[in-house]
């Protein structure tokens, strides 16, 4: 007799493969989303950041995010990358008011988009663009805007720029159960929630997905972190939630090697009184 729990694990890969045609699901995964909030994942040269995202009201200010690394099983394989990035009018942007968007592969610029204030709403433009990207490369983008006056203000609100990939392992991540229970500490910090776990291999090069559920069962992305602090023999990760809900919330954590493959999830776990 095969054990309960394998039988269940089947029977849910069996499920997916039935209703998708395959084990990777068509959905693209994100890797990166804008939160003005989270200053590690951004740098900026100018003006000021809040609750509402970067607002920038001063003449050639540039944003750069972070160096997303892309996974991927295939050492020879492409990854098809999407970034959709929203920019708002939070004033009177007119046609001699510009945004500049750069695309970087591996460091370097392989496309640029301009972007005229006056066609700009204060509701919003959101721009898609695809890249493909050789294996184990990484995307990062720049954006530089201009505007020469006072009442001229462009706005990358909060989740304005997110990078996703498609046809990656992370795609089927929901159909692992975790393989250890606890081994994240979550705890509530003023208006946000801190997630940590130690790793004892100091050599370790991948990186790890940030999941968050309200109900414990359908998980959904809240992060991306793939560097910690040595102290004590071990690397400490850290990742801070400044999502608000109410209610009870469970993390996990999704744990990758450099090469894309799923080698294991920590949690679930919620909130720890202490």
């Amino acid at each position: 007799m095969f054990p309960k729990v394998l039988i269940n694990r089947l029977l849910t890969v069996a499920l997916i493969y039935c209703f998708t045609g395959s084990l990777f699901a068509s959905e693209p995964v994100k890797l990166y989303e804008f939160q003005a909030s989270m200053k590690n994942l951004y740098q900026v040269s100018c003006n000021t950041a809040g609750e509402q995202g970067w607002t920038v009201s001063k003449n050639s200010c540039n944003f750069y995010s972070a160096a997303v690394a892309l996974p991927t099983t295939d050492e020879t394989a492409n990854n098809k990358v999407i970034i959709k990035t929203q920019l708002i009018n939070s004033g009177n942007l007119e046609s001699r008011d510009f945004a500049w968007l750069f695309y970087y592969v591996n460091d370097k610029v392989v496309r640029s988009v301009t972007v005229r204030g006056d066609v700009v709403t204060q509701d919003g433009l959101v721009l898609t663009d695809t890249l493909v990207v050789p294996a184990k490369g990484n995307v990062r983008m720049r954006i530089s805007f201009v505007c020469d006056g006072a009442d001229e203000i462009w706005r990358l609100p909060n989740k304005g720029i997110t990078i996703s990939v498609e046809g990656t392992p992370s795609q089927i991540i929901e159909i692992f159960e975790p393989e250890t229970e606890h081994t994240i500490l979550v705890r509530s910090e003023n208006n946000s929630t801190n997630v940590t776990w130690t790793e004892d291999d100091l050599n370790k090069t991948g990186y790890y997905l940030v999941e968050r559920s309200i109900d414990g069962n359908k998980y959904v992305f809240a992060g991306y972190v793939n560097s910690g602090t040595i102290k004590n023999d071990k690397i400490t990760y850290s990742f801070t939630d400044y999502t608000t809900l109410e209610g009870p919330v469970w993390y996990r954590v999704v744990v990758f090697s450099e090469n894309g493959q799923k080698l294991n999830a920590l949690g679930p776990a919620t909130i720890t009184e202490e």
